[in-house]
């Protein structure tokens, strides 16, 4: 007996069902070629004279307003910008970094942005205490024989009559005061330290460690048992000659340190990466990635009075980067009975920063955002960091201004930023 297997004819119904789909797919393929075509024919005019014969395209509006942006932009602009910015010390969370904030804020109003907010963080910030500056002392046979004082007299610029006491420090370096023999530890980093084990056998238990450049790194020789820290510039960030640095040229002068946390930490080192406001958990201090002993910054001149009287063998050329004198490892002093006596005496103090941000909605995306902006805070007058990028936004801002005027408004959301705390990050 044979099975007869039925031959089952595709229902009518799903045809039909084929046949909606592909008019629906057929009419939005329609519809959104005709949408960019009209779209395409707004944005070029055509031109024709009496005769009716055809002209060239003027152009689009996004080439006029691009245009526009450019004549508006004036270098004088950022150079009045950067002046007024840097006439004074702007550390995060000082009195002059609140009255920047606040004309910014008052400018961007007056700007006719849709939305100009001014959110304050309430922060602990690392600080030098200027009636108490850090010092470094070299000891010889219990006597002091030279100190490096953490307080120098600084101007804006060479021209300017007004002068500011300025204290050089590592943020969120622990305070104490260690006393101990000198080692040069070349960079900090893990191969260094080996080299100078393999070589020296030179244990740094006890000691205090010396390091160049600002990649300087301390946290090894801190867990190998290394009590305090000074870093120092690399000359090779200068220029060739003695003469040929600040204020004759750019190149970084022998007089100089940098500033740098010696903690990681993203943001406020008690809420890392989440915002600093009120009812957000807060984290105990012994938790942070804050440096491990007491750091403090000093200059290159500073640096060879130190390195140059260091006992014991010959560092490597290559370790004494741009400085051009030998000098030995350490560890001490080719003085017998000498060690270095480091005072460190920064403050933790909880102060109010603040971000200023203004908003221009967009008109055909306005959900997403475009952020333009640079941190506002400097170590000291920051002309070149950040304050360079502050006065750049404000000759931006100022000529979108004159573009809204004009009736252009952007396609997404423009959201420009001035971030009241960064470098103490």
């Amino acid at each position: 007996m044979e099975l007869e297997v039925p031959i089952v004819s595709r229902p009518k119904r799903r045809r039909d069902i084929l046949v909606v789909f592909l008019v629906v797919i057929f009419a939005v393929g329609g519809f959104l070629i005709g949408y960019f075509l009209m779209k395409a024919e707004k944005d070029t005019v055509k031109c024709h004279d009496v005769k009716g014969t055809s002209k060239p395209n003027l152009p689009s509006n996004k080439e006029r307003y691009h245009k526009m942006f450019q004549n508006e932009i004036k270098a004088k602009n950022i150079e009045d910008n950067l002046k007024y910015i840097t006439s004074e010390p702007h550390i995060a969370g000082s009195k002059r970094q609140h009255e920047l904030a606040i004309s910014l804020n008052e400018k961007w109003r007056t700007y006719g942005f849709d939305a100009v907010e001014m959110p304050e963080y309430k922060v602990p910030l690392s600080l030098p205490q200027e009636d108490k500056p850090n010092k470094v002392e070299v000891i010889i046979n219990g006597t002091i024989e030279h100190t490096i004082l953490g307080k120098v007299e600084v101007k804006a610029e060479p021209s300017a009559t007004k002068k500011f006491n300025y204290f050089p420090y590592f943020a969120y370096s622990p305070n104490g005061t260690v006393e101990g023999e000198l080692v040069y530890i070349n960079t900090g980093s893990k191969e260094d330290i080996k080299l100078l084990m393999n070589r020296t056998g030179v244990s740094l238990e006890n000691k205090i460690v010396i390091a160049r450049g600002i990649w300087g790194w301390i946290h090894l020789a801190a867990s190998l048992g290394a009590i305090g820290a000074l870093i120092f510039p690399d000359p090779h960030s200068s220029g060739p000659n003695p003469n040929d640095t600040y204020p004759n040229t750019p190149w970084t002068s022998g007089d100089a340190v940098f500033e740098k946390p010696v903690g990681i930490n993203l943001g406020d080192p008690l809420t890392p990466e989440i915002p600093s406001i009120d009812g957000m958990y807060r984290g105990p201090r012994n938790m942070t990635n804050l440096a491990p002993i007491p750091s403090q910054p000093i200059s290159y001149n500073d640096a060879l009075v130190l390195l140059g009287q260091l006992k014991g063998d010959k560092v490597p050329k290559a370790w004494q980067g741009g400085l051009n004198v030998s000098f030995g490892f350490g560890p001490g002093f080719n003085k017998s009975n000498s060690t270095v006596r480091l005072h460190v005496n920064n403050m933790v103090v909880v102060k109010t920063v603040y971000n200023v941000i203004g908003t221009i909605h967009g008109r055909e995306e306005p959900d997403r955002y475009v952020l333009i902006g640079s941190h506002r805070d400097a170590w000291l007058f920051g002309a070149a960091d950040p304050s360079s990028g502050t006065a750049a936004l404000m000759e931006i801002t100022r000529a979108v201004s004159k573009m809204l005027q004009g009736g252009w408004r952007p396609r997404r959301t423009l959201k420009f930023c001035s971030w009241g705390r960064r470098n103490l990050d």
